[in-house]
């Protein structure tokens, strides 16, 4: 790791968090993340992949992950992950975001919040290093082209201040110990010339300082917690569909719903990914039954 990369508390000095694992109830270990171990599965979905990348406009080096970002996004496997990027210390800062970056990184992390900080599925951090090839890979590998038991089904009445989300996950499986959901806006094609990215790179044309650098996927609001809202046992068994309607409102930076979309994702109760989807604003994605 270069020796310079930015180590910051973007607002004041924050506390690591603890985590702990889960159990079943009967006190032995559960591995939920992988319910092929622990119960048959019925029917799979087609997989996605969350990149998220916590980021600043006053980051030199996160250009250097942004970076990757394009580059997966210039590949013929791009559908198969979804991107988000949740800026704090910036214009573009949401409040509660600060509570899920001390959550990743003190499970995956060293706990210190080092900037650049890109974290596949909550479960893997990418390398803080100018290795494109190398976090390609990362995030490659935590695929699976055979399809996982959770679908996501989304549909969605938005406008540029907000609306509604409907979305449902329907499982082709039993998760013992339960799962969450996250459901959040992201937006795409905001340029901030008043707040231009730094820029310690040779991408993006070099130059310590990007005015119109154009910043996607970035996070606006959660309908409920960004980190995962439980979703009790009982409801998560082999061949259940949970339906959720739910209200958000955000602060658009371009003031366009065409780019606005919606991300839903499916946790285990360890906070890791299971499965992913993104839509766009007032568009309907249907499951996608493997």
């Amino acid at each position: 790791m270069k020796k310079n990369f930015i180590k910051a508390l973007f607002v004041g000095a924050i506390a690591t968090a603890t985590i702990t694992s889960c159990t079943s109830d009967d006190g032995g270990a559960k591995d939920d993340t992988n319910p092929d171990i622990n119960n048959p599965v019925s029917a799979k979905y087609k997989h996605r992949v969350l990149v998220e990348d916590f980021t600043g406009t006053w980051c030199g080096w996160c250009p250097m992950l942004a970076h990757v970002v394009d580059l997966i996004k210039e590949q013929d496997n791009s559908d198969n992950f979804v991107f988000s990027a949740i800026h704090n210390g910036d214009s573009m800062t949401v409040s509660g975001t600060s509570a899920l970056n001390r959550e990743l990184a003190s499970k995956i992390g060293d706990g210190s919040l080092a900037y650049p900080f890109v974290v596949v599925n909550r479960a893997t951090q990418w390398l803080n290093q100018d290795n494109p090839s190398r976090n390609i890979k990362i995030a490659e590998d935590s695929y699976n082209a055979e399809g996982v038991p959770v679908g996501i089904k989304i549909a969605s009445e938005l406008t540029a201040t907000g609306g509604s989300v409907n979305f449902s996950i329907k499982l082709g499986s039993t998760y013992n110990s339960g799962l969450k959901y996250v459901c959040y806006i992201t937006e795409n094609n905001i340029v901030k010339s008043g707040d231009p990215q730094q820029n310690y790179t040779s991408y993006y044309g070099g130059g310590s300082a990007l005015p119109n650098f154009v910043h996607h996927d970035v996070f606006l609001r959660a309908t409920a917690s960004v980190q995962g809202t439980a979703i009790s046992a009982d409801q998560t068994k082999d061949g259940a569909e949970i339906a959720f309607n739910q209200n958000v409102a955000y602060t658009s930076h371009t003031g366009s719903v065409d780019n606005i979309d919606v991300v839903v994702m499916v946790l285990n109760n360890n906070g890791d990914v299971l499965n992913v989807r993104k839509v766009k604003a007032n568009a309907t994605a249907d499951y996608e039954n493997m």
